[in-house]
């Protein structure tokens, strides 16, 4: 059988604002996120409550579930 794949047609709605990124480090296991991993990351969508997001703080990149309301805004 012959079947093409096209992973961008499933993965990637905003193509100018699609990127992807490896993870590296282990904070994120507990969502199933793993040292690795290669994460697709739209920039067009809103983060939600309770979202995983892409981060820069102190400027670098970390990977953190958005907690909107709370003193602190990303839990690990």
């Amino acid at each position: 059988m012959d079947l093409d794949l096209n992973l961008q047609a499933y993965l990637v709605q905003h193509p100018s604002a699609t990127f992807c990124v490896r993870v590296t480090g282990d904070s994120m296991q507990n969502a199933g996120i793993f040292s690795g991993d290669v994460m697709v990351v739209d920039r067009a969508l809103e983060p939600k409550n309770n979202t995983i997001v892409l981060a820069v703080l102190d400027g670098e990149f970390t990977v953190k579930r958005i907690q909107k309301g709370q003193s602190a805004f990303f839990k690990a």
